[in-house]
C-alpha cells in the first residue's frame, strides 16, 4: 500500500517519497486487504490483514500488520 493526500477527497496526489507499506513479510507475501487509517496530531497509523496464500479457501496464514507514518 502506498500513501496519496487529498485537500477534496476528489482529487488525489500519491507520495512517490513514501515507502510502501506491506507485503515484506512471509505472512502478507500474496495479499494484503481492509486498511484501517487512523490520523493522528502527529502521525498516520494504518492497520491491515494479510495472508501467505492468494485464496482464502486455500487455508491463507493470516495476520494483522501495523505501520506508522511519522512527521509532516
Amino acid at each position: 500500500m502506498g500513501l496519496a493526500k487529498s485537500p477534496d477527497g476528489i482529487h488525489w496526489q500519491r507520495e512517490s517519497a513514501f515507502t510502501p507499506v506491506g507485503g515484506a513479510e512471509p505472512w502478507d507475501s500474496q495479499v494484503l486487504c481492509d486498511p484501517t487509517v487512523e490520523v493522528l496530531s502527529d502521525r498516520v497509523r494504518v492497520w491491515w490483514g494479510g495472508g501467505d496464500i492468494a485464496h482464502p479457501v486455500q487455508n491463507i496464514h493470516g495476520e494483522i500488520g501495523m505501520g506508522i507514518l511519522k512527521g509532516q
